[in-house]
């Protein structure tokens, strides 16, 4: 896939959960994905230049409408996916969720891990803070961006994911923003950074955490 080889060496020296779930996309063959809340931004987006079908799930219909406009999926479905009948959607490949997770209950979300783990086939992609990121002023009167929980690596390493760190956390300690440093050296030195956080979550302020399983359904380390 061109996006995956042109963005390779990047991922060697700066690795990101994103371009390693394109990766592995393209490694396993996989053509097929659903984006819960999938907002104006999907990381499935990408893959579509190559036969990767994509549907777009949000419960805000202005947040879908963006989407659709910007052509991020090939199908769209304003739900709540607690409530959203799956069944009548074919199985898919991939499931992704990206900053989504912390928006519902502790006990909400690990009934949407539940139903994501039971409707993918072969790969789950979850985005979220690492801990509880407390919301201040970016609600704007959308009590559905409120932070509700907070989650850790081992809350999915428990169910057989792995999980990648993204951002050094010591320079964002606080609701995401920079701590002493300005906002573009906040940026790069977030980068530089970026080699060392990847595989030690830990020390990060955003953690990705992926469920792979085989075509027997087996969950597997990759």
């Amino acid at each position: 896939m061109q996006v995956v080889a042109y963005n390779s060496w990047i991922q060697r020296v700066c690795p990101a959960p994103r371009r390693y779930l394109a990766q592995l996309v393209v490694r396993f063959g996989l053509k097929t994905g659903l984006d819960v809340g999938c907002g104006e931004s999907s990381p499935l987006t990408p893959l579509r230049k190559n036969g990767f079908r994509s549907i777009g799930l949000d419960a805000s219909p202005e947040r879908l409408e963006n989407a659709r406009r910007r052509s991020e999926h090939d199908e769209y479905y304003c739900a709540d996916i607690l409530t959203f009948p799956l069944d009548s959607l074919p199985p898919v490949d991939v499931v992704v969720m990206s900053h989504v997770i912390e928006h519902l209950s502790r006990e909400d979300g690990l009934r949407l891990l539940q139903v994501a783990e039971r409707f993918a086939r072969r790969l789950i992609y979850v985005e979220t803070p690492r801990g509880f990121m407390e919301q201040l002023d970016c609600l704007q009167g959308d009590l559905l961006q409120e932070h509700r929980s907070g989650w850790f690596p081992w809350d999915f390493e428990a169910r057989g994911y792995m999980v990648f760190g993204s951002g050094l956390g010591l320079l964002r300690p606080r609701h995401g923003r920079p701590s002493a440093l300005p906002e573009s050296l906040t940026r790069w030195t977030g980068r530089l950074a970026q080699a060392v956080v990847f595989r030690n979550p830990q020390w990060s302020s955003a953690i990705a955490a992926i469920q792979y399983r085989d075509e027997q359904g087996n969950i597997r380390t990759i």
